[in-house]
């Protein structure tokens, strides 16, 4: 079976008589819905996870451009159709198409996708694991942003003062 043809089959599946809208897992969107209105929740999630204070806050705004293109066709497919198991099969490839450049946008920033690295303290050879999220790692990068300005700006007033 070809990769079309699985994941149209899974799409299927996931649309199929019964399908019942489940909750929306935060990093891997999955188009469950059967009707127009369970669709709707799904996407209002992911919209939801992009607002400030969000899973997915950091992503920039051309990105969630692009996720409110895709989910608005998306809707518009279920609204055409009455369901998901009205879907053609064109539909069904476009839907898992649309889906997975959702799933893709927002694994790329998710602020909570924790990212691990070997640090080198300042001072010895010694190496160590260093885990922190995107979050994390954002508000430890501008902490030490502020500290280099203030050390800066400190300088700057000591040397005009001299």
């Amino acid at each position: 079976m070809s990769r079309i043809a699985l994941a149209i089959a899974v799409f299927a599946v996931a649309l199929g008589p019964g399908a019942e809208a489940r909750e929306l897992e935060p990093l891997d969107f999955r188009v469950t819905a059967a009707t127009p209105a369970d669709f709707r929740a799904q996407a209002d999630a992911v919209r939801a996870s992009l607002r400030d204070g969000g899973r997915h806050a950091s992503t920039p705004v051309e990105q969630r451009a692009r996720i409110d293109v895709l989910l608005g066709s998306l809707q518009a497919m279920f609204d055409a159709r009455g369901s998901g198991n009205a879907l053609s099969e064109t539909d069904r490839l476009q839907a898992v198409n649309a889906q997975n450049e959702v799933n893709a946008i927002l694994a790329r920033n998710d602020d909570e996708r924790v990212i691990c690295e070997f640090v080198t303290q300042t001072g010895s050879h010694r190496r160590s694991k260093q885990c922190l999220t995107v979050r994390e790692r954002e508000a430890r990068r501008a902490e030490h942003q502020d500290a280099l300005r203030e050390t800066e700006r400190e300088r700057g007033v000591r040397g005009n003062a001299s």
